[in-house]
Order: structure tokens, then C-alpha cells, then sequence
């Protein structure tokens, strides 16, 4: 989730957009107001673009959750020392995020292996992760520079299912036939199948990778979502131990989203399965954000 303060907490000179404030007190208002969210107590906040690369919000919301309830993804500064960095993971940061793709950014593989291995070489001593919110069209180009030597040493976080451009219904990309309904093939979408990989692994190489199942509204506008549901559905079933739920609480530039329906379609998409249920929105980030019980 995301933490928006415009008034103590300026925006950046080249922010995007301008939303509302939206503060930890509300941030918890909203979960306790919903009985599919009210049992979460543990948050993670996300460094949002319109902030840049000044994290004061992110990091004020995180002292006042605490380092026990509280997990905190970053923007990394150019000029961060590795003092500071020792400073914020005592505060609850786990992970840096390199933001292509609420900038309108286009990342070319070499631009992304320069970006990448520097955020890596930057957190690997604490353990960090990388998040990367890119278009799942750029996915194979991560999954380059993943295979390449040396390996990264960190793990990586695919924001909200990479992002795909789902094509035309006139292009009629579909797989199987189920009770009726032609449901969508998600290998038909331009880097999925490098996604799926990545999150896989494969016997000489053990995943490093997760994937954020969120945002859902922001890929397809149908309601059913069948283009998410069959992504989420296949990520689930290839690689359960690396898909993390998220809000993508307050959902800006969609204001008024209601999520619980999204909440209970996730469920379902575990298929009554509790085991999956726990991993999909607990032990999965329990484990990419250093949680430990």
C-alpha cells in the first residue's frame, strides 16, 4: 500500500499526478472497516513516484507503525550511504523500488542490467529485495539479466503482475474451453511465459523471484477479470511459494475503487485451498520482507 501526505510532505517537482492526502490513520480505518481485511495488522508501505526519491512519508508512517507491524519499500537515494541503509532496516525497510513504469518510462536490457545490478550491489549485504514495476512486455529483458553471471544476489519483486497490455478482444487470444466460457490463454500476453519462468526457477537455478498479485483494476476493466484471474490462476499453480496479495490501497487515480471484490476473487482463485490461501496473503511476504515468527 501507498501513503500520501501533500501537505507536510511536498510532492516531487515532476510528480504525475496530484492526489489526496491519504495517512496511516486512514490507511488503518480502511482495513478495520472490512471484515474480508480487518484481521491484518501487519502493512507494507510502498514508496509511491510522485515522491521520487525523498522516502520522508514512507519512513515518518513507518516509525510511527514500528518495525514489528511495520515493512517499508523505498526509493533509493543516489547518494545513500550504507549507514543510512543500516539506519532504515532497523526502521522496517526491506526492499528498494526502481519505477519504470508510472513514469512512462521505456527500459532498454542494457539500461535495466546498469539500474539493477547497482540497486543490488546496494542492499545485498541486508538482505533487501529489488521491486521493479515495469510492463511484463520488459519482463523477458529482467529475465536476461537474471540469468546472466554474476548472479544478482537479491531477491526481485514483479509489481502488479508485471503490468500487461491485454490485446483487442477482436485479436481473440483464448486457450481452453471451461463450462461454457473461453477462457483468456495468459501466454498469449508478451512476457508472461519469462514471468512464469522466473518465478519457477528451474533445477539449476532456485527462484529468487515473487510476483504482486494487485492492482487488478488498473490492468482490466471487466469486473470478472478473466485476463487477471487467468494469470493469477496459472502464477498460483506454477510457483504458489511467490505470488504476495496487495491492496494497492488508496488506489490512485482511481478513487472510489471498492478492492474487497478483488480480495474475495483471489480467494477464489486458490480454489478453497487454505494452505494457498496462507501463503497468498501471509507466509509468501512474511518471507520476502523478512518477517519472522
Amino acid at each position: 500500500m501507498h501513503l500520501i501526505e501533500p501537505a507536510a510532505f511536498p510532492l516531487a517537482p515532476n510528480a504525475k499526478y496530484t492526489p489526496a492526502s491519504h495517512t496511516l490513520p486512514q490507511a488503518l480505518s480502511f482495513y478495520a472497516s472490512h471484515p474480508l481485511l480487518s484481521h491484518i495488522s501487519n502493512l507494507v508501505i510502498v514508496q509511491p513516484s510522485i515522491y521520487g526519491t525523498d522516502n520522508s512519508c514512507t519512513l515518518a508512517a513507518l516509525r510511527a507503525l514500528g518495525p514489528d507491524r511495520g515493512r517499508a519499500v523505498v526509493a533509493l537515494p543516489p547518494d545513500a550511504s550504507p549507514e543510512l541503509l543500516f539506519a532504515w532496516h532497523g526502521l522496517g525497510v526491506r526492499a528498494v523500488r526502481l519505477n519504470f513504469k508510472s513514469v512512462g518510462r521505456e527500459v532498454e536490457g542494457d539500461e535495466l542490467a546498469t539500474e539493477l545490478r547497482a540497486a543490488a550491489d546496494a542492499v545485498r549485504g541486508f538482505g533487501w529485495a529489488v521491486q521493479l514495476y515495469l510492463g511484463l512486455e520488459s519482463v523477458p529483458l529482467l529475465e536476461d539479466v537474471v540469468s546472466q553471471d554474476p548472479p544478482l544476489g537479491v531477491k526481485l519483486v514483479v509489481d502488479h503482475l508485471g503490468h500487461p497490455t491485454l490485446p483487442d478482444s477482436s485479436q481473440g487470444a483464448s486457450g481452453s474451453s471451461q463450462g461454457g466460457a473461453t477462457d483468456p490463454d495468459p501466454y498469449a500476453l508478451p512476457g508472461f511465459a519469462s514471468l512464469v519462468r522466473l518465478v519457477r526457477g528451474s533445477a539449476s537455478r532456485r527462484s529468487n523471484t515473487w510476483v504482486k498479485l494487485s492492482a487488478a483494476y488498473r490492468i482490466e476493466r471487466d469486473p470478472a477479470l478473466p485476463w487477471v484471474g487467468a494469470m493469477a490462476r496459472e502464477l498460483l499453480r506454477e510457483a504458489p511459494e511467490r505470488v504476495v496479495f496487495a491492496t494497492d490501497w488508496p488506489h490512485t487515480r482511481f478513487d472510489g475503487y471498492d478492492v474487497v471484490p478483488f480480495v474475495e476473487k483471489c480467494l477464489e482463485w486458490c480454489g478453497g485451498d487454505e494452505a494457498l490461501e496462507q501463503r497468498l496473503f501471509r507466509r509468501n511476504a512474511e518471507e520476502l520482507f523478512d518477517v519472522r515468527r
